[in-house]
């Protein structure tokens, strides 16, 4: 077993340091896949982030998705210096299928996987706490850290409160939503609470757990790294550090929660989670409680509205309160329609990760 990371560097003769230049290919620890599309302005700053770890047994695939900007010769200049780093380019299908691809370039040999988005930057840290955390946690099948935001410049978002909110965390014990300690781990009836893995960079995961649940759902994209982050809670238990690990780059044209993309994509998550014939019981359950949870503040912030005379607003939000009812009506129409049982199917060409089959 291993005592730890330090320990497991030295037997692989490796040296830790920031700005490693010499080639560190022989034995990767870890898989970074960054999935980069016009990211020309911005995969500079997360490319040093990640050559700057104190861990320094990493291989970083960075997957283009059909940039039509400098990016591609951006990383190029990094790949020259550092054999560590390898650009895989194909056309472009979004962000999910970007990471899909990526993943599917690494090393297979490699014990752990992470993915950061192109413009996020890491703490010089942030391997070192994660992977020190999941072989402390055998149990784990993968650990995350906090967040903070950032602008397009670099520098604290003004008002950030992306840390306290991700410290203020919640789960469902039974059918009673209740505070979770700071040394809790992240677990099914956490998520279908409220996604604490907000972004991919902050998630660092076993490649044997990765590789039972399957690929990033693109159908679910931008909501992809939630729905992964449920299946794996089906598997094992999220490990959860109080370190900043991140930090989460936002832009004006940001995805909100209110987006019409977005909030497809919510749906998309939460059908999934309800339907899943994996659910036991009680996952079951309580991919029920957080669905309706959502519906009944909806209501709640509809009668706030109207108590202080925005009826336009309280009407809008009636509508989506009766949205959310009628999508939970068609979800539980189709969770009584009987499954066909032994249906003939092809056997694929390709993995999820669209890996050729052996």
């Amino acid at each position: 077993m291993v005592e730890g990371l330090d320990a497991l560097q030295e037997d692989l003769g490796q040296t830790v340091g920031i700005g490693l230049e010499r080639s560190v290919r022989a034995v990767p620890l870890i898989s970074i896949v960054v999935p980069v599309y016009n990211r020309e302005q911005f995969i500079g700053a997360t490319i040093d982030s990640v050559r700057s770890q104190t861990v320094a047994v990493w291989e970083l695939v960075i997957f283009d998705d059909g940039s039509t900007d400098g990016t591609a010769s951006v990383v190029e200049g990094y790949a020259a210096v550092d054999d560590r780093i390898r650009l895989v380019r194909g056309a472009n299908g979004g962000v999910a299928s970007a990471r899909n691809r990526g993943f599917a370039a690494t090393d297979a040999g490699t014990e752990f996987v992470i993915f950061l988005d192109s413009d996020d930057i890491w703490e010089p840290k942030t391997l070192q706490i994660l992977s020190t955390e999941l072989y402390a946690h055998p149990e784990y099948v993968s650990v995350h850290g906090l967040a903070r935001c950032i602008n397009v410049e670099g520098l604290p978002l003004a008002g950030d409160d992306l840390e306290e909110r991700m410290r203020d965390r919640h789960a469902y014990r039974g059918r009673q939503l209740v505070p979770m300690r700071p040394d809790e781990s992240v677990d099914f009836g956490a998520l279908m609470y409220h996604n604490y893995v907000i972004t991919p960079g902050i998630h660092l995961i076993r490649r044997a757990g990765l590789e039972q649940v399957g690929a990033f759902d693109p159908d679910t994209d931008p909501a992809d790294d939630w729905d992964l982050a449920i299946r794996l809670s089906r598997v094992g238990t999220i490990g959860y550090v109080e370190n900043v690990v991140l930090y989460w780059r936002r832009h004006d044209d940001t995805l909100t929660q209110s987006s019409p993309r977005w909030k497809a994509a919510y749906f998309k998550v939460r059908r999934k989670a309800l339907i899943d014939q994996t659910n036991t019981t009680v996952q079951s359950s309580l991919a029920r409680l957080g669905y309706l949870a959502g519906t009944r503040h909806s209501v709640q912030r509809a009668f706030s509205l109207l108590m202080k005379g925005k009826v336009r607003d309280a009407a809008r939000e009636f509508v989506r309160t009766a949205e959310r009812v009628a999508r939970y009506a068609g979800i539980a129409m189709t969770m009584k329609v009987p499954r066909l049982l032994s249906q003939q199917r092809a056997t694929p060409a390709s993995d999820a990760f669209g890996r050729a089959k052996a």
